[in-house]
Formats: C-alpha cells, sequence, structure tokens
C-alpha cells in the first residue's frame, strides 16, 4: 500500500492539478522561495502486466520526448528538485513550469463563454497553439491527443496571458509521410481516420479545427450532443467544404457551410476562418490541410488570416458593429465608401473619431490608425450633424423568440442548453450595443471638450496677439509723440514729405481700428465663457447615463447564474425533456427587453444629446469671427508697421533735405 507524500523539505503538495489514464499531476510548492511546480507522476493500478509495460513504456517516451522540446507554446520542463525524487524512486518524474491560470476548458465551460470567446482571445489561442502544433511537426511528433483539456494558461513577465500545449502522453514520433495505426486520443477530438485507417501528422489538423470551431461558437461542430460511434457515420457523409452540423430538436441533421453568426468575432476574420475550417475539418486526412495542388498551406493560412489588420467601426447612426480589412494601401476615403456601401450613409455625412476624440482625417491612410496590438481597432461613425438616440429595433433569435412564446413547452437537454446560449449570447449582444453606445457617447464628448479646448487656445492666441498689438500702438504712439516735437522744433517744412498731420490721421484710425477689435475680442470672450459654462453640466449628466447600463449587465449576470445551473444538472436528469425552470430566462429576458427600451427611448437622454449638438454648433461657431478677428489684428499691426517705416522715412527724408539746404547756403556764403 502506498503511502500519499504531502511534504518533502521545503516543499509541500498544495492541490491536484489533474489526472488521466495513467498519470498524475500535482501542483508543488516551496514554502521558502515561494516558487510553484507541477510534477507528473506515473501512477499504474489494477493492471495486467502487459498494460502495465504499456504504460510504463508511454510513460518514458512522453518524459524523453517533453525533455528535449523547447518552445514558448509547449509547457516547459524544468530541472526536478533532487529531494523529491523520493516521490517516484521506480519511474521518472516530469517536472514542468506551473501554468497558474488553468486550461482552456476551464474557460470555455464559464457561462459569458458559451457563445465562444472574445476574438482578441481566439487570436491569440489559435497564434499560440498553431505554433506549437507546427513546431511540434516539424520536429516530426503528433500529438494525437489536442483538445482544449490540453491547452493551458500562464501569465509572462509582461503580464501577458500565454497558452501552451501540454501533455504529449499520445504522441508519437513519425517521420515525414509515415503512417500508424495505434488508436489513441480523446474520442471527440480524434481525427476520422484514427478509427478506421492508417494515419499522419494531420490527425492534429482535425482536432485544431474542432478546437478552431468550439472557441469562435462554444461547442463543437459535429453534432456536439452525440457520441462519436453516434455522429462519425454522419459526418463522414459531410461534403469537403461542410464545417459543421447540427440536431435539431425534432432530430433532423442540417449540414452548414458557415459558423454561426452568435460569436463574438468580426464578421471579416470569421469568413476567413470558415475558408481555412474546410482545409482543417476536410474528412479525407490525406487532402486534409491542402490546397488543390496538395500543397500543405493549414499552418501558412492560419497565419496570413491572423496576420490580416481588421478596423471595426462602430456605427452610432445605425448601432451596428461593422468590420474591413485594411492594409497599408487602403485611404481613410475608401473606408468610408464601404461604410456607405453597408450602411446607405453618405461620405459627405460621415464623422469617423479615434476613441480619443480626434477626428480622422479623409486624407490619410487607415492603417495609421489600426491599433498594433493584438486588440481590434475600433473608430466611431458619427453623422455630422451630431449623436441621436437612433430607432433601434430589438433582433430576436429565433430560438430566443420560440422561447418567448412557447416558455412552458419542455425540451430534451441538449436543446434547452442550446436556447438558453441563444438567450445569453443576446444579452451579451444588447449589453455590447449599449456599452458601445455609451463609449460613442464618451468619444463625441471628448471631440466637444477637445474642440472646446481649441476653440479657448485660439481665444489665447487672438488675446496674446491683442496685447502685444496695444503694447505696439503705445510705443508707436510715443515715438510718434517724439518725433513730432522734433520735427517742429526744426521750424521747416517740407512739403516733399508727410508731416505730423499725415502721421496723426494714420494714429487715429489706427486707433479706433483697435478700439473696435478690443470690443469684438470683449464680446467673442464672454460668448465663449458662457458657451464654456454649459460644458460642465453637459459632462455632469455621464452619472445618470450609466445607470441603464449597470441594468442590464446585473441582467446578464443574472442569466449566467441560470445557466451555470443548467450546466450543473446531474447526467441522469439530461435525458428527459424539461421546461424552462422556473421561466428564469424568459422573466429575464422580458426584463432586459424592457429595460433597453427605456434606455433608448429616455427622453433626458435625448434631450441632453440635443443639448450636446447645440454647444458644439455654438462652439463651432465662434472659431470663424475668432479667426477673422486674428486676420483683422495682423492687419492693424501691419498697418502700424507701416506707418512707423513710411514716418522714419519720411524724417530721414527731411533730414537729407536739410542737409542739402545747409549745403547750399554755405556755398552761397
Amino acid at each position: 500500500m502506498n503511502i500519499e507524500i504531502k511534504e518533502v523539505g521545503n516543499w509541500y503538495k498544495e492541490k491536484c492539478l489533474g489526472s488521466g489514464g495513467f498519470g498524475i499531476v500535482d501542483l508543488w510548492t516551496n514554502k521558502v522561495e515561494n516558487t510553484s511546480i507541477a510534477l507528473k507522476i506515473l501512477r499504474i493500478q489494477g493492471s495486467s502486466d502487459k498494460i502495465k509495460s504499456l504504460c510504463v513504456e508511454r510513460w518514458a517516451k512522453e518524459v524523453e520526448i517533453m525533455q528535449r522540446l523547447s518552445h514558448p507554446n509547449v509547457v516547459k520542463t524544468i530541472t526536478l528538485p533532487s529531494e523529491l525524487l523520493c516521490l517516484s524512486p521506480e519511474y521518472p518524474i516530469l517536472c514542468m513550469e506551473y501554468c497558474e491560470k488553468g486550461d482552456l476548458r476551464k474557460v470555455l465551460n464559464d457561462p459569458e463563454n458559451c457563445s465562444g470567446l472574445p476574438e482578441i482571445i481566439v487570436r491569440k489561442v489559435l497564434k499560440n497553439i498553431k505554433d506549437a502544433v507546427e513546431y511540434l511537426h516539424n520536429a516530426n511528433i503528433t500529438h494525437r491527443d489536442l483538445k482544449p483539456e490540453n491547452i493551458v494558461m500562464k501569465e509572462n513577465e509582461n503580464n501577458e496571458v500565454v497558452f501552451k500545449l501540454i501533455d504529449l502522453g499520445y504522441a508519437k514520433e513519425l517521420e515525414k509521410n509515415s503512417l500508424c495505426s495505434s488508436f489513441v486520443g480523446t474520442l471527440q477530438y480524434v481525427a476520422p481516420e484514427l478509427f478506421t485507417q492508417n494515419y499522419t501528422s494531420s490527425v492534429d489538423y482535425w482536432s485544431l479545427g474542432l478546437v478552431c470551431h468550439e472557441i469562435i461558437t462554444g461547442t463543437r461542430p459535429f453534432l456536439p450532443n452525440m457520441a462519436p460511434y453516434s455522429w462519425m457515420p454522419l459526418v463522414q457523409k459531410k461534403a469537403s467544404d461542410d464545417i459543421c452540423i447540427y440536431q435539431n430538436e425534432d432530430e433532423s441533421i442540417e449540414y452548414c457551410k458557415s459558423l454561426s453568426t452568435q460569436n463574438h468575432i468580426s464578421q471579416t476574420l470569421r469568413c476567413e476562418l470558415e475558408d481555412w475550417l474546410k482545409l482543417a475539418l476536410e474528412w479525407n486526412g490525406k487532402r486534409r490541410g491542402r490546397d488543390y495542388k496538395n500543397h500543405l498551406i493549414i499552418f501558412s493560412q492560419l497565419d496570413f488570416i491572423l496576420a490580416k489588420k481588421i478596423m471595426t467601426v462602430f456605427s452610432s447612426v445605425t448601432l451596428e458593429v461593422l468590420s474591413y480589412e485594411v492594409d497599408a494601401s487602403t485611404a481613410v476615403s475608401t473606408l468610408k465608401e464601404w461604410i456607405k456601401r453597408d450602411i446607405k450613409m453618405p461620405v459627405a455625412e460621415q464623422l469617423l473619431l479615434l476613441p480619443t476624440g480626434e477626428k480622422i482625417p479623409d486624407d490619410s491612410l487607415a492603417c495609421k490608425f489600426w491599433d498594433q496590438s493584438d486588440q481590434v481597432a475600433m473608430i466611431y461613425m458619427f453623422h455630422t450633424n451630431g449623436l441621436e438616440v437612433p430607432y433601434y429595433e430589438v433582433k430576436i433569435p429565433p430560438l430566443v423568440h420560440d422561447m418567448m412564446d412557447s416558455p412552458r413547452t419542455p425540451h430534451k437537454y441538449y436543446f434547452l442548453k442550446k436556447m438558453w446560449a441563444s438567450a445569453v449570447f443576446f444579452l451579451q449582444r444588447e449589453v455590447s450595443i449599449c456599452q458601445a453606445f455609451m463609449e460613442s457617447y464618451a468619444v463625441k464628448l471628448l471631440s466637444v471638450i477637445l474642440c472646446n479646448q481649441q476653440l479657448i487656445s485660439l481665444e489665447q492666441s487672438v488675446n496674446n496677439e491683442l496685447q502685444q498689438l496695444l503694447a505696439y500702438m503705445k510705443f508707436f504712439s510715443e515715438s510718434l509723440d517724439y518725433d513730432i516735437k522734433c520735427w517742429e522744433s526744426v521750424e521747416l517744412q517740407n512739403q516733399g514729405v508727410s508731416g505730423p498731420d499725415d502721421w496723426r490721421k494714420e494714429e487715429e484710425q489706427c486707433k479706433k481700428d483697435l478700439s473696435q477689435l478690443k470690443q469684438i475680442g470683449e464680446r467673442l470672450g464672454y460668448k465663449i465663457a458662457t458657451v464654456g459654462s454649459k460644458l460642465s453640466k453637459i459632462q455632469a449628466f455621464t452619472d445618470s447615463f450609466q445607470n441603464p447600463l449597470d441594468r442590464l449587465k446585473k441582467l446578464l449576470e443574472m442569466a449566467y447564474t441560470v445557466f451555470k445551473n443548467l450546466q450543473r444538472r446531474p447526467k441522469e436528469l439530461r435525458n428527459s425533456k424539461v421546461e424552462s425552470v422556473d421561466l428564469s430566462m424568459v422573466k429575464i429576458i422580458n426584463k432586459s427587453i424592457t429595460e433597453r427600451d427605456a434606455f433608448y427611448n429616455d427622453q433626458a437622454l435625448s434631450y441632453h444629446l440635443e443639448e450636446v449638438k447645440r454647444f458644439t454648433e455654438e462652439n463651432l461657431s465662434i472659431f470663424s469671427p475668432l479667426n477673422t478677428l486674428k486676420q483683422h489684428i495682423n492687419r492693424v499691426k501691419c498697418q502700424l508697421r507701416k506707418s512707423q517705416l513710411k514716418r522714419q522715412k519720411n524724417i530721414w527724408q527731411m533730414m537729407v533735405d536739410l542737409k542739402q539746404v545747409i549745403n547750399t547756403s554755405l556755398l552761397n556764403f
């Protein structure tokens, strides 16, 4: 009888991370160094000598393979602390880095992910696991058991979550184009040829395709409610371009060539991945992952797709999210043409703003505003007239509509789960649209604030120039007084040049112009101050603006709880038809529609947005007269310079004439 060891020196076993047919993985932590490691130890109980021998052989092979692999997306093996050798003196111990974020199955089981993961995570998972599988294949290793449970998450030194492939217990080294006939892997994720014939590394393409479909939609593509022996013959009948098969509640089978639209990725990426899934989920293992010329493109094509720059545009006019692929040559004007095509809004009426509130110029390139991170770039589109609460007709998914019409109709467990997942997605969509509209409001408000700041900056610039002009006017008048005094002391009239009378007239005209400019400046300053005082009132409204969204979010959290309870239903109760428990999901949907309608029909919100529109118009209306004032200030300033130079020329001309008179007098004397 084996006695379980829970503590060795400074190390103690914190918990069990997982177990399989012949191995168990435990988390061990060092109390002194506060470091953690994952130890996988061979455990064989109640097996025949033959099975035991096969397990030991397979275990030794897994340890040997893992210890020579080195890739950021394959779980890393580390040196086993010598004091822990006692945990398994008979068989080798696999010591690995601890991936503290858990596995992908845990993420997929969260109710909020019942219709798939957000695009940023989908992209990350596909890139990381594709890189891991490609690395293994380049090392002539086929994983053969690729599934969400074998994809774990670890936070790196940059606080980014990295997805890593684990559990190479079923991995096998294959030479290029070699075949294998041993049956391994988890039934729901294995390629069809594993059941019937020899296979190659293309079995991993199939599993990767299944994982891809599941992280996008929340479900496996092929009849997830059936056992493999039931769904495999049906999958064999699918066309090469079929990427999913559904069973309706009447048990009819439906083949589909596209992904469910109830997911959280952009339409542009969805279309691209549909084509890629046709490669990955090809029934024939020899053609799987290859183009019509039989070139292997499964990895390069996915890299190509994930490298695409996709810009997401939220239309505040139609309350919908649009997505477009852009490249280095895509102009913003072209982007606007695409928007015009999709929502029928003339280019001239479109205003595109960045999340900072800055306007996107039409003559710039779209890729300049594409986020270089893994996040999907988001820009916001408004009508040039301002932001209004648009008419938004609620779009209830068919399954949710059926549930609302017949709330007490009993359903099979798998179909009820599908209906409730659709209901959760509906709520998520309504919350995300409301959230995006609020974000667009915040962006619009930022643009208004920026515009007001630009106006204040222009006012300060004009005031500075006006003060400079006043100082220049003072200097001009003082120097003019001195020049006239000197002129008169000479007691000589020169008919050929302008004199004090002309100079005074020019001075008076400039003073008159300056006085008018000061009055205009004071009026504009008062108007700017009056308009600016409204801004604080506008900003104060944002507090009450948040309340409807908070209520919708609470309803969504309630839906998550209800869905989680459905997931926890005992397996023995899943075979009989049941009605929606307590009608809870139906009640949540009804309440959310009421809250949503109250939000979009809020008269206070509409009035407030009108106030924002009026403020924007008033703000913009001051720019033109302020710029005109600036031009007039510069004109008077130029006039003063000209008068100053003209007077100096007059004086010097008088001096030349005076010198000639003196010289003539001396000669005559």
